[in-house]
């Protein structure tokens, strides 16, 4: 029963911080930051998306599953020694858990839990900061004046190297458009690709044997990060992000990954995984 309750709080855990980041995009506004009419930084055009969201979530949540999965069944197949030893099943209620499942419940949810803890941290920075993301100017259009006969645009000279907060937007771009281009710092796709990419990366170091190739690991580690690399390039080109906001979720993705692999698994413990492996 004790092994109940310490699943059921880690699925608890492991669900909280990304359902406040839920919460927090569909009820919170970001911080209103003013802008400057003459800011060529935030007046590039407006292009659809070269990697859309739910790609990112849905590619890189399904690859690194995946590849955890692949891996811990080519080791138990190959009669890798933690799996051959009975002794570290475990009882969970009735139920006999195997080291594999052992191993995938590990592995795959602290992976998830590093997504989790990912999409919160990114999306609590990106609306306490609410910086305009490049395409701004092209999506708002905005108006500037509080009645008809003062309403001013970017366009004209009066408006050039002023702050300007008071305005609204004319381009009929819907509430969610104009609230999602104020999300630009850090990049959410960039962070996490790098989250699950350097995970990944680790996971591999530390899991995959294989003697028929010293560089086949080192092949697929360096492949894994150049589609997160190319991911965050993606986000420059499209316009969609700052080189700056790019880099931060870069290493926001990267340091999560690195502090879960060397601090909270046991990828890197062997003294203590080999003893009783992973905790259930």
């Amino acid at each position: 029963m004790n092994r109940i309750l310490k699943i059921g709080i880690d699925f608890l855990l492991l669900a909280a911080p990304a359902l406040t980041a839920l919460m927090m995009n569909l009820y919170v506004d970001p911080f209103q930051r003013g802008l400057f009419c003459d800011d060529e930084s935030i007046r590039y055009p407006f292009r659809d998306d070269t990697i859309s969201t739910l790609t990112i979530a849905l590619v890189g949540g399904i690859f690194g599953v995946s590849l955890i999965i692949i891996v811990e069944t080519v080791l138990k197949a190959s009669n890798d020694s933690f799996y051959t030893n009975d002794s570290r099943g475990i009882m969970v209620y009735k139920w006999k858990i195997s080291p594999y499942i052992q191993n995938l419940y590990h592995f795959i949810g602290l992976l998830l839990f590093s997504m989790s803890i990912n999409q919160f941290i990114t999306d609590g920075t990106k609306f306490a900061v609410g910086r305009l993301r490049p395409h701004y100017i092209d999506l708002c259009r905005p108006r500037i004046g509080s009645f008809p006969g003062a309403i001013t645009t970017c366009d004209d000279p009066e408006n050039h190297n002023r702050y300007i907060q008071n305005f609204s937007c004319s381009s009929g771009a819907s509430l969610t458009s104009l609230k999602n281009g104020r999300l630009s710092f850090p990049s959410g796709h960039t962070s996490f690709a790098f989250v699950v990419a350097v995970y990944c990366v680790f996971y591999l170091e530390s899991r995959m044997k294989y003697s028929g190739s010293k560089l086949l690991k080192h092949f697929i580690q360096f492949c894994i990060i150049c589609g997160a690399i190319y991911t965050g390039l993606s986000r420059i080109s499209d316009y969609k992000h700052h080189y700056t906001d790019v880099l931060a979720g870069l290493i926001l993705g990267s340091v999560i990954s690195y502090v879960v692999c060397f601090h909270i698994s046991k990828l890197f413990k062997r003294d203590r995984y080999f003893d009783g492996g992973p905790d259930v």
